[in-house]
């Protein structure tokens, strides 16, 4: 079919080619082994993950982060506010 709206009520869709499709909505839950979007992602909800998150390019963060475990910087550091430290402070070199 080419337009219209394609619904199964309790079965499953088995497909061992390519479907292409222009939007997907979902009530449930979508569960697959990969994703890949090529374009531009958006989610207007919470985002969970129980493994790691790699980002090739450059990350922006508009509201609060919070980490739980250690962080690490590979490069320089730069804080535009205040920093307020709770603990002590290591340094391996001078403090200029």
């Amino acid at each position: 079919f080419r337009s219209g709206n394609l619904e199964v009520g309790s079965g499953n869709i088995i497909t061992k080619g390519s479907v292409e499709v222009g939007n997907i909505t979902s009530t449930g839950t979508i569960t697959t082994s990969s994703l890949e979007a090529t374009g531009k992602a958006t989610f207007h909800d919470d985002v969970t993950m129980d493994k790691n998150l790699n980002v090739a390019g450059d990350a922006s963060v508009t509201g609060d982060v919070t980490a739980d475990g250690n962080a690490n910087v590979g490069g320089d550091l730069g804080v535009t506010g205040k920093a307020t430290f709770h603990d002590d402070v290591t340094m391996d070199k001078n403090l200029n």
